[in-house]
């Protein structure tokens, strides 16, 4: 039974609400109780999850991302280090994204990890069981029960519709009523590349949103599917 055995972790942006925290330093090596981001999302990949590739999405301050997998990387013996160099880190996740797709060409899935996020006890172990049982699936989303409706408006929405089919909204400045916040975890099958490439940019963003990417596999009737997020979590977007 095939498993996923690579994770992405986009890295290459510049963090622009934590500055000037992330002036000097990328937001995926702030710590968290001593332990820099970028260790619990590995950890979190290797250990959890159970891949044997971790590709990096790298651009602003990458020689301290490189400095640091070089001094850390004993941590995950037997993993393989990739980077992939975004040179414009402007042009946002999607595309960035979509930078890795050669190295997952021979992966019918991967999980993506956004490098600014915090979990604690998570359920992250649960994606590789999903996969499992449902292998068909081209996109596979943690949702969370939000605290307010301040906390979705920083990340995306996710919401059931009277169909009963997920709609997603990047940054919605109404939440919807029962909507779960989504999360920078998921699993894609490989059209998502696709989505990427046809999707446009946001009106809102000007730039071409991960969150549409996933909205246009819903409308395409693509299996696409959340996962309920069971732990703590935070989106680091300062210092403090």
């Amino acid at each position: 039974m095939k498993k996923i055995s690579t994770a992405i972790i986009p890295l290459a942006g510049k963090g622009s609400r934590a500055h000037p925290y992330s002036h000097f330093q990328p937001k995926a090596l702030f710590c968290v109780a001593g332990t820099p981001i970028l260790k619990r999302t590995s950890d979190i990949a290797v250990n959890d999850i159970g891949v044997t590739k971790v590709v990096l999405v790298t651009g602003y301050l990458e020689s301290q991302i490189f400095g640091f997998i070089e001094a850390n990387n004993h941590l995950w013996p037997n993993i393989v280090f990739e980077f992939v160099n975004c040179p414009d880190p402007s042009v946002g996740l999607a595309k960035g994204l979509f930078l890795t797709k050669s190295l997952v060409a021979q992966d019918s899935h991967f999980v993506c990890l956004l490098g600014d996020e915090f979990y604690l006890d998570s359920n992250h172990n649960e994606l590789q069981t999903f996969f499992e049982t449902h292998p068909s699936t081209q996109c596979l989303i943690f949702g969370k029960t939000p605290s307010n409706s301040y906390e979705v408006s920083k990340n995306y929405s996710v919401e059931t519709t009277e169909f009963n089919k997920l709609k997603l909204i990047e940054k919605p400045s109404k939440v919807p009523p029962q909507a779960l916040i989504g999360l920078g975890t998921y699993v894609f099958g490989q059209r998502i590349f696709h989505a990427i490439e046809t999707t446009p940019p946001s009106q809102r963003s000007g730039k071409v949103e991960l969150t549409d990417c996933i909205q246009s596999l819903i409308d395409d009737d693509e299996p696409v599917s959340v996962l309920k997020y069971l732990g703590e979590y935070i989106n680091i977007n300062t210092r403090d």
